[in-house]
């Protein structure tokens, strides 16, 4: 609600005259000091918040159970040549935030029990992301072969998560490739080759 300065003299019992200059210049005085106190009565507090975000780096292979079995296959006909085979049965998975010194990271893999028979390779090539998830994912590095010193396989991962399960982040295609039909041996048959793959800082 606004007054007028002649309603302001007849609250405080005055009579508005053109006399009144000094009663006039007290009412403004009051009421800028009233207006002062208005605005000073704001009385402002504050709290700190702490925003914390811990360093992440998980990842696991999807089905998590069962081996997956590669083998030579013989031709059905005279003449033919044998070939090798391929899986494409498990999928990679990973969550990740990176420290400040970080620049990304990497996934490799390596052989690191048997060996693959003479004459043979043993290649993972994983897909693009499946955009299950959420972030800055990591790039394939193509087809790898698998030896036993560690190879990239994923680059450049950042802050990020895949999804979880099959479906979920890079397909691994497993193959194994004959590279010397001289060199090819039954007596060969039947190892088995752990491969592992490790999350790296960059």
């Amino acid at each position: 609600m606004s007054l007028s300065i002649n309603e302001m003299y007849r609250l405080c019992g005055f009579k508005p005259t053109s006399g009144n200059h000094l009663c006039r210049i007290v009412f403004y005085f009051i009421t800028m000091n009233l207006c002062n106190a208005a605005l000073f009565s704001q009385i402002e507090r504050y709290s700190d918040v702490d925003i914390t975000i811990p360093e992440v780096a998980l990842m696991d292979i999807e089905p998590n159970t069962g081996s997956i079995t590669l083998s030579v296959n013989a031709p059905t006909e005279a003449g033919s040549p044998p070939s090798g085979s391929s899986n494409t049965s498990k999928w990679i998975n990973y969550t990740s935030a990176i420290a400040p010194t970080t620049s990304s990271r990497s996934i490799q893999a390596e052989i690191s029990n048997g060996s693959v028979p003479s004459g043979l390779v043993l290649r993972v090539e994983p897909s693009a992301d499946a955009g299950g998830g959420g972030g800055s994912m990591g790039s394939s590095a193509g087809t790898v072969t698998l030896s036993g010193s560690p190879r990239n396989i994923i680059t450049g991962i950042q802050g990020c998560y895949t999804g979880n399960g099959s479906g979920n982040g890079h397909r691994l295609r497993y193959t194994l490739r004959i590279t010397d039909y001289g060199q090819l041996n039954n007596s060969d048959s039947g190892g088995t080759v752990e491969i592992t793959f490790t999350i790296i800082d960059n």
